[in-house]
């Protein structure tokens, strides 16, 4: 087989056995665990699970440290641990874990809370942060008020969308919830949003926590859903707030204050 520079980012980061993954999906495995150089990952080969890792872990849209405002997020986890707080992390729309696995190991300090309504990838994300003592997997989704959504599933996890629903089977979890879910004298740090159009429901209503988190990773989808605006008040929130726009990679903006 001829080795790409893909392949060889991959091995690069994962090392070579994560190619065991092409394996399991010929023999149609259900699940299975690869050992690499950051830990277990557990995926279902037949997903995009592994997908999600290399999203993460080689193009890295979380990563601000090229930018010049990285020295100010590292300032500010530095105070909320010097003032006794305990700075959190909020993975909303989590899927398999693999955001929340890379910030465990950005910010180690930090509490993670990792929110996914989608139940099959709930498991598979349990699995892949069993061991991250600080993260805390919640079968739910995240939205500007309190109710339910259904779930509509496609062939890949990643692209799994909701709508608020009255007979919905996941709850919704506000911001301020899913802070509060942590111990101690929590204090939200990083806010990260990947929720297939749902964040025109997040930025909706109710989003006086939006001027006080220090980082915010959006995953905008006006591309997906042409016509419905679904970035506009996201834009309209931020808009009123001291936030700087970043572009961060793919689809992905980061607003660092």
């Amino acid at each position: 087989m001829q080795v790409t520079s893909r392949h060889r980012e991959e091995a690069n980061t994962f090392g070579p056995l994560f190619r065991l993954r092409r394996i399991g999906r010929l023999l149609g495995l259900q699940s299975m665990v690869l050992p690499t150089k950051v830990g277990r990952i557990y995926i279902r080969p037949r997903n995009s699970d592994a997908d999600a890792f290399i999203q993460i872990f080689i193009r890295k849209p979380y990563d601000l440290s090229p930018f010049p405002q990285y020295r100010r997020v590292l300032a500010e986890y530095e105070r909320i641990l010097a003032a006794g707080e305990r700075p959190v992390i909020l993975d909303a729309g989590a899927n398999v874990g693999a955001a929340s696995r890379w910030f465990s190991m950005q910010f180690p300090k930090a509490a993670i809370v990792a929110l996914e309504p989608d139940r099959d990838s709930v498991a598979i994300c349990r699995k892949n942060l069993g061991r991250v003592a600080s993260a805390k997997v919640v079968e739910a989704a995240i939205g500007s008020v309190t109710g339910y959504v259904k779930i509509i599933p496609n062939e890949e996890s990643l692209a799994v969308r909701t709508e608020r629903s009255l007979e919905g089977s996941a709850p919704i979890m506000t911001v301020p919830e899913a802070v509060r879910l942590v111990e101690g004298r929590p204090r939200l740090f990083i806010v990260k949003v990947d929720i297939e159009g749902f964040e025109s429901d997040l930025f909706a209503e109710a989003t006086q926590w939006v001027s006080t988190t220090p980082v915010l990773f959006v995953e905008i989808h006006d591309w997906l859903f042409p016509g419905q605006h679904t970035s506009k008040n996201l834009l309209k929130v931020l808009s009123a707030t001291d936030h700087e726009i970043l572009v961060v990679g793919g689809d992905t903006l980061a607003f660092v204050r």
